[in-house]
């Protein structure tokens, strides 16, 4: 953080506890414990202008690793992609601009190099989506270098070079010093030969995060 400005923290547990005016605990898949953080957060004048998740970097717990690759995904919606849609819920009722951060590792494939957090991609669809059903939120996915253990300081001065950039490429990959950047190319698509649509049909499309 630049000099001056405040910093809360928010770590994973059984459920709320504040510790401190800016630490707190939560259970990441309850919404009224996000809720809770944003109340104190208000009462205490430190509603943020700018977050960073940053819970799928790195290595799943061992306890997950050790089980099946649907243990690991469901570990991911639970706790990754579920902190990330309780917090943004709560979020939504607030008015003020927030950027927000979704970093991850091991999610996306920058050349020949393989996917090894698949799972993690659940988390950029749900990061891309966001602007469009709260306008005062704009996201950036970030996936850097996969590692295990913690971060080397070159791969934190990279990230956080990333966020104090503030770009609005959508996905960004930081590799070994170089950024990479996700662009959507057009295909043709050849005539569906049923279509999925009833003539005259009535359909319901709902936002995931309540828009």
């Amino acid at each position: 953080a630049a000099q001056g400005e405040r910093v809360a923290s928010v770590s994973f547990g059984s459920g709320f506890d504040r510790s401190s005016q800016s630490r707190f605990e939560v259970d990441p898949a309850n919404p009224d414990d996000w809720t809770s953080v944003v109340e104190s957060l208000k009462v205490n004048g430190g509603l943020p202008n700018r977050i960073i998740h940053v819970s799928a970097v790195g290595d799943p717990p061992r306890r997950v690793r050790r089980r099946s690759a649907a243990d690991l995904a469901v570990h991911t919606e639970v706790v990754d992609q579920g902190s990330l849609l309780m917090m943004l819920q709560a979020l939504m009722m607030l008015s003020q601009p927030i950027e927000l951060f979704v970093v991850t590792s091991g999610a996306c494939a920058v050349g020949a190099e393989p996917v090894t957090q698949p799972q993690r991609a659940m988390l950029h669809g749900a990061a891309r989506v966001v602007p469009r059903e709260a306008t005062t939120i704009t996201t950036q996915v970030i996936d850097i270098d996969h590692v295990s253990g913690e971060l080397g300081e070159r791969a934190i001065d990279a990230l956080m070079g990333e966020i104090a950039a503030r770009a609005t490429n959508g996905v960004v990959a930081l590799r070994d010093g170089r950024r990479w950047v996700s662009e959507l190319q057009p295909i043709t698509l050849p005539p569906a030969a049923i279509s999925p649509w009833r003539h005259g049909g009535c359909y319901l499309i709902t936002g995931g995060l309540g828009g």
